[in-house]
Formats: structure tokens, sequence, C-alpha cells
């Protein structure tokens, strides 16, 4: 039985695994997919999945400009409490 799984972390740290797809085995690959070497085709196909979530994953750019207000938002600047305290010498 070939099957594409991955493992991911969860919350509390543990690794867990989940299956991504079932391919089925080796011999309904070959009658299926008119293969001869149901392996190679498993690693190919897991290639092609692989390529597909990259392609998926690509970033993005955001530009940012700091002079811009957000959605007309105040600008607040808080230089947190200032405390002066005079020390008996």
């Amino acid at each position: 039985m070939f099957i594409i799984q991955t493992t991911y972390r969860k919350k509390g740290g543990k690794l867990s695994s989940k299956t991504v797809k079932k391919l089925g085995n080796e011999k309904f690959i070959m009658e299926n997919y008119g293969v001869a070497d149901a392996e190679a085709w498993a690693r190919e196909e897991l290639e092609r999945m692989r390529q597909a979530a990259r392609e998926e994953k690509q970033g993005v750019v955001l530009e940012f400009h700091s002079e811009r207000l957000i959605n007309g938002a105040e600008r607040i600047f808080n230089g947190g409490d200032v405390f002066i305290e005079r020390v008996a010498v």
C-alpha cells in the first residue's frame, strides 16, 4: 500500500501525522495508471504534489509606508510612565 503522509507538531509539542493521499497497492497502481514500476510512479506523484505545494506557498510582498495612517487611525505615542524621585542624601 502506498500512502503519502505529512507530519506536523501539535500545540502541546507532540508530533502527529496526517494522511494526505492514499495511492493504493502495487497491483492497483499498475492496472489503473498503466505503469510497470509502481514505486517509481508513487515517488514521481509525491514530487508532483510537493512542486504544487511549493507553487501554492509563494511569498507575498507587502509595501510599508510609515508616513501613512491606517484607515484614518490616530497616531498615539506612549512613552511609558516616567517617575522623578528625589533621593535623600
